[in-house]
């Protein structure tokens, strides 16, 4: 995962993500992958979590905890982003 920088030049490390539901009704875990994932007149590009990623996201979900751990990244499930570790929470824009 390439580290990203907003339009202004700050450092912007963490990356949106979302639920994404197909037609059977099965939900996949996605994080936006853009340059700047931050971005308005970028076009989102989604890319999704592995299967072992995405069954801890969905279990932290459904149990209601507000954080998972998936290794060296903490996707907070109040704000809906992926940051890495040692990095603050910043709000979705």
């Amino acid at each position: 995962m390439k580290l990203n920088h907003s339009s202004s030049g700050d450092f912007m490390e963490p990356f949106t993500i979302v639920l994404k539901v197909d037609p059977f009704g099965k939900g996949r875990w996605q994080w936006k992958s853009n340059s700047d994932p931050w971005s308005k007149s970028e076009a989102p590009k989604w890319e999704s979590y592995s299967v072992k990623h995405n069954y801890l996201i969905e279990k932290a979900y459904y149990d209601q905890q507000k954080e998972v751990d998936i290794g060296g990244y903490v996707i907070s499930l109040k704000h809906m982003i992926q940051k890495k570790k040692g990095f603050g929470i910043n709000k979705d824009p």
